[in-house]
């Protein structure tokens, strides 16, 4: 029984939510509170990439941070940024991304919601 409890035991993960293997981390993790200026995003799987739409806007190239050997995509809101600081409230995060060797036809999206103070 003891087995048995610490198997079946929550382990607290932030991203026990991820909804694709190609995920690995979500930032924030999914119904997170964060401040203003909160750079968010995602670690995808080895061999992928994307981009980021948040509120219903596509993130420009130029402002993403891209560490592509690390399989990272990243935005920080910003002054002169398409986003200057998230307003309180929730807001909806859509990852889109895809296989490399695939390409971007055959690209997938995960999308969750977090909070600003």
């Amino acid at each position: 029984m003891l087995v048995l409890g610490f198997t079946r035991a929550k382990t607290g993960d932030d991203n026990a939510q991820l909804v694709d293997p190609a995920l690995e981390q979500q930032l924030p993790a999914p119904g997170s509170l964060v401040l203003r200026q909160f750079q968010v995003g995602v670690d995808l799987a080895p061999g992928y990439t994307g981009y980021l739409v948040i509120d219903r806007t596509q993130i420009p190239e130029d402002q993403l941070f891209r560490d592509d050997s690390l399989n990272q995509v990243f935005f920080t809101p910003g002054e002169g940024q398409v986003i200057e600081e998230f307003d309180p409230g929730s807001h909806t995060i859509t990852a889109v991304f895809w296989k490399i060797e695939e390409g971007e036809q055959a690209r997938r999206s995960a999308t969750w919601s977090f909070n600003v103070s």
